[in-house]
């Protein structure tokens, strides 16, 4: 758990022995647990608890040339909302779709971020 300024941070880790991703519940519950420990320091320390506004849960994958990642142009294959396929129902296509592209410049003179987003006028 890391608490932050402006949030509570739940990290986890792919299954030790199948190399499975967690389920949700598993980590809404040690999000709650940290919550809960949180929760009760406040009141220790007898000052006043804030109420959440937001909970987010965020999978994020590393993809480098180990998972066929090596350069911009193997986007629509590993990323299939990119490419407007997907391997199954879950999540339906989204028409507001985004990327941001991060660069570092040759003889560190800084970096280059390029964010993609789809109009929201265009159709799918």
């Amino acid at each position: 758990m890391q608490l932050q300024q402006d949030r509570i941070v739940v990290n986890w880790k792919l299954g030790a022995t199948d190399g499975t991703h967690p389920r949700y519940r598993s980590i809404r519950k040690s999000l709650l647990d940290a919550w809960d420990k949180l929760k009760a320091s406040i009141n220790d320390l007898e000052l006043d608890m804030s109420q959440p506004s937001v909970c987010e849960a965020r999978y994020i994958n590393h993809l480098g040339p180990d998972h066929g990642w090596r350069s911009v142009e193997d986007t629509q294959r590993l990323i299939a909302p990119w490419n407007g396929t997907m391997s199954d129902n879950f999540l339906p296509t989204d028409p507001h779709g985004a990327m941001l592209l991060h660069f570092h410049l040759p003889d560190v003179r800084g970096w280059l971020n390029i964010e993609l987003q789809r109009r929201l006028n265009e159709t799918p």
